[in-house]
């Protein structure tokens, strides 16, 4: 399983990929879309995120054309008119109970 951070602004969000389920993953300013961030101008429609097939990294689409790749441990950047959206795609680690006795 990998997270999605996606940097815009002074925010963030973070978003669990599950490896099957994760094949096309939208940002936009609609409800209908996977990621909604209302408070940036997409002025050439949603981003959408593709899976690559037999890779973990996503083509990154805008306006219905290619702008980058992003692969894991990597970041993309989505320009829209002054503003900037970030991506980063990481691996989740998984976390190990600590038990302490005494």
């Amino acid at each position: 399983m990998s997270l999605l951070w996606i940097f815009y602004h002074k925010n963030y969000q973070k978003i669990k990929l599950d490896d099957q389920n994760s094949r096309t993953l939208t940002i936009g300013p609609d409800l209908k879309h996977s990621v909604t961030i209302k408070h940036f101008s997409f002025e050439k429609g949603p981003v959408v995120l593709e899976k690559q097939k037999d890779s973990d990294a996503f083509n990154v689409q805008l306006g219905g054309e290619t702008v980058s790749s992003l692969k894991l441990g990597g970041k993309a950047s989505v320009q829209s008119g002054a503003e900037q959206l970030t991506l980063f795609l990481a691996e989740e680690s998984d976390s190990v109970p600590a038990y302490y006795l005494g």
